[in-house]
């Protein structure tokens, strides 16, 4: 019993002084460049406007309305009017129904909703009857290959990307260097910039995260002395918590050994040993995570700045 109590005592302590302590969460990686509701308010519609007399049937109302709320980029009632203007349109063989795809398409693609895209296509009636003369025939191809790229569909987006460099090269080139850098191929992102116009910057962004990426071993390895490796990732806060819970946990264990109270000494190493491996794989996933989070900012920065981004790349919006 006494050694209960004194267990109980120094875990209630140990409870304070962890309360504010939180473990490592999930961050993945990615290269996003979301558009923004000035940038798609610049781009004009590929098609002509509705005439009044398509304004005044039942899809045509719809689609205005899904047009108004996609220019304030809210694309769930967007979609929602797009998806019932199609229904109405069935009815209507003046319908532009290829139109109304293709926004449902671009909605969901400017929403991040990449295998709806892909779904509303090849559902749908783009992927039977779109043409090289479609008016957005150049947009439709680097939304697919970005959506199908975001869902590991490599060969669909090698597809797109095949008629996208036919029909622009230069759209094409920008889309295999941004799927390199979502990817983190270094050995592409090296190849492409040997024919790129801003090889000198992809050459800088590459020299410069290696310089300051963290290494994983190194977080590991320096993990052995509790909390070094949180500091040697910069995590001061994290690195003094560590350090201080397992200095307290063999301390406790120590001296219930000492006391000769085994159960409890027993006990305090369990959860010694649960803090002390948890601190290196802790630790590692911090220099993971400060890996991505550099790698995206600068992935980013170089994708908004040369104009990479798919969303960047679109030559009309709604």
């Amino acid at each position: 019993m006494r050694a209960v109590r004194s267990l109980t005592a120094f875990c209630l302590a140990v409870a304070m002084l962890t309360s504010c302590y939180r473990g490592p969460k999930d961050i993945k990686p990615t290269v996003h460049c979301p558009i923004t509701e000035r940038q798609l308010s610049r781009l004009g519609s590929a098609f002509e406007p509705l005439s009044p007399d398509e304004l005044n049937t039942p899809w045509g109302k719809e689609f205005f309305v899904g047009v108004h709320f996609s220019k304030e980029l809210d694309f769930y009632r967007a979609i929602t009017s797009f998806k019932r203007a199609a229904i109405l349109g069935q009815a209507d063989p003046n319908a532009r129904l290829n139109q109304i795809d293709y926004s449902i398409c671009l909605a969901y693609f400017l929403a991040g909703k990449y295998s709806e895209v892909a779904k509303t296509f090849e559902k749908g009636l783009l992927a039977q009857t779109v043409t090289p003369n479609f008016p957005a025939f150049h947009d439709l191809l680097v939304i697919l290959h970005e959506s199908y790229m975001r869902l590991g569909e490599t060969e669909r987006a090698s597809d797109a990307l095949h008629y996208l460099e036919k029909a622009e090269p230069k759209s094409a080139h920008k889309a295999a260097v941004f799927a390199a850098l979502g990817a983190a191929d270094f050995k592409t992102l090296d190849l492409k910039a040997e024919s790129s116009p801003y090889a000198k910057d992809l050459c800088s962004f590459k020299r410069n995260y290696q310089m300051r990426a963290k290494s994983l071993r190194k977080a590991s390895l320096f993990s052995l002395f509790p909390g070094a490796g949180y500091l040697y990732v910069g995590q001061t806060r994290s690195a003094i918590t560590s350090f201080l819970i397992n200095s307290l946990f063999i301390a406790a264990a120590t001296t219930f050994f000492i006391k000769k109270e085994f159960a409890a000494g027993i006990i305090a190493t369990g959860f010694e040993a649960g803090w002390y491996f948890g601190g290196i794989y802790g630790a590692t996933q911090a220099a993971r995570r400060y890996n991505e989070e550099l790698y995206g900012a600068q992935a980013r920065f170089i994708s908004e700045h040369h104009r990479l981004a798919p969303t960047l790349q679109l030559t009309y919006g709604f």
